[in-house]
């Protein structure tokens, strides 16, 4: 049976802060809810509007409801300079790669990456400042194989004509930043990623986390071109930040969003 939903008062400090419901001592202690997902789910809707209404009053923003909220992981991740044990990895692995396509490119099963590079959706602009608020969880598992694949390097060749696996090497090398996100992809900065998206693999421009879709469905169906993200770690909201206008407003201030955030690029 559905819980009939209690406001705080009524939950009482040994029942759930949303149903009343008795509570075990780790309840009581974590977060003051029960089992319940649709208890988590009111209290998480509860923390979201509550915490877009602090970040308003502090950044001067009228009107927040105005403000759709999307939520994004928050997997926070150190930067700093590029190991150089980490550029040879990848370009140990980037030379096998292009050698083997390169043996491969006139194969019949090899059609050319040109086409599909021409339909490769871009996001929206103010979608896309979803994921620079968000600064690219979904990147750090590209480590040091940044994603890339036969087909990605097939769609280089197609695109440029250059089919020497030394040159490929050079021209995605000579994309490596200095300065990037520790253990994350070897091309993932602060700023976002350093490759231009026909250089990337099929995954980097296909992919959409559940936060960017909500964010183009939006866009796509109300034409919104405002809205309050809210990055969460383990079902705890640690920033948000507004956009509009294609500008980031991050809280707190201090957030890495607020650095520079219109030259993200994804």
């Amino acid at each position: 049976m559905r819980p009939a939903y209690r406001s705080d008062t009524m939950g009482g400090s040994g029942g759930c802060l949303i149903c009343g419901r008795p509570l075990s001592f780790h309840q009581r202690i974590y977060n003051g809810i029960c089992g319940d997902w649709r208890c988590k789910a009111a209290l998480l809707d509860r923390e979201k509007s509550d915490y877009r209404k602090l970040a308003a009053q502090a950044l001067g923003i009228d009107h927040p409801d105005f403000y759709p909220i999307v939520v994004v992981p928050d997997d926070p991740a150190d930067i700093g300079p590029q190991p150089e044990t980490r550029k040879q990895a990848h370009i140990d692995f980037l030379y096998e790669l292009c050698v083997e396509a390169a043996v491969c490119k006139d194969d019949d099963n090899c059609i050319s990456r040109e086409a599909e590079y021409a339909n490769l959706e871009t996001p929206d602009g103010t979608a896309s400042r979803v994921c620079a608020v968000c600064r690219g969880t979904c990147c750090h598992m590209g480590k040091t194989e940044a994603f890339l694949d036969r087909a990605a390097i097939h769609r280089f060749m197609a695109l440029t004509a250059i089919c020497d696996p030394l040159e490929i090497v050079y021209a995605y090398f000579a994309r490596l930043p200095e300065v990037a996100v520790a253990e994350g992809c070897v091309y993932q900065t602060a700023q976002g990623c350093t490759l231009p998206r026909w250089m990337r693999s099929d995954l980097c421009n296909a992919y959409r986390c559940q936060g960017l879709r909500q964010a183009e469905r939006m866009i796509r169906r109300e034409n919104c071109q405002c809205l309050c993200v809210v990055a969460r770690e383990d079902n705890r909201i640690t920033r948000s930040a507004f956009i509009r206008n294609g500008r980031i407003y991050p809280y707190p201030l201090s957030a890495p969003a607020e650095a520079d955030s219109n030259r993200q690029s994804v």
